[in-house]
């Protein structure tokens, strides 16, 4: 049975991968040096983690995780206040506004990745047998 060679990604991100060199040696080189890179963007976001995962098949992918489970980023325009002041200490409104900063500024770093050297891929259709076929999206530099 065929797979995925990448998850899907959460939060309406965009794909990007990288790693798709046949070269292994350089691929591991340059998956050393984005887990670096990602290190010093992690180290600006409270609640998020930008992480790589390796592709089924080959390459690699950028994700994006929570780092607390209290609630999903999906359900944060639910979050109350009280739920706010437990678990973050702060207001629902604060909450929702941090969280939403930061998704923000993953996008936009997302973005930046596909424009500088990695690749946003679109997926065009997933078969029933797992296979899925990718294409590559395009950007203006």
């Amino acid at each position: 049975m065929a797979t995925s060679n990448f998850a899907p990604v959460k939060f309406g991100l965009p794909l990007i991968v990288g790693g798709m060199s046949d070269d292994e040696i350089e691929n591991d080189f340059e998956f050393e040096d984005t887990q670096a890179m990602l290190d010093e963007f992690n180290a600006t976001l409270d609640h998020f983690e930008v992480y790589l995962l390796g592709g089924y098949y080959c390459g690699y992918q950028f994700m994006v995780k929570e780092r607390k489970d209290y609630i999903d980023y999906e359900d944060i325009d639910t979050l109350t206040d009280d739920e706010a002041d437990y678990f973050y200490g702060e207001t629902a409104d604060e909450i929702r506004k941090q969280f939403h900063e930061e998704m923000g500024k993953i996008r936009e770093y997302f973005e930046t990745l596909a424009r500088t050297g990695y690749t946003e891929l679109g997926v065009v259709g997933t078969f029933s047998n797992g296979e899925t076929v990718y294409r590559e999206v395009k950007h203006d530099l």
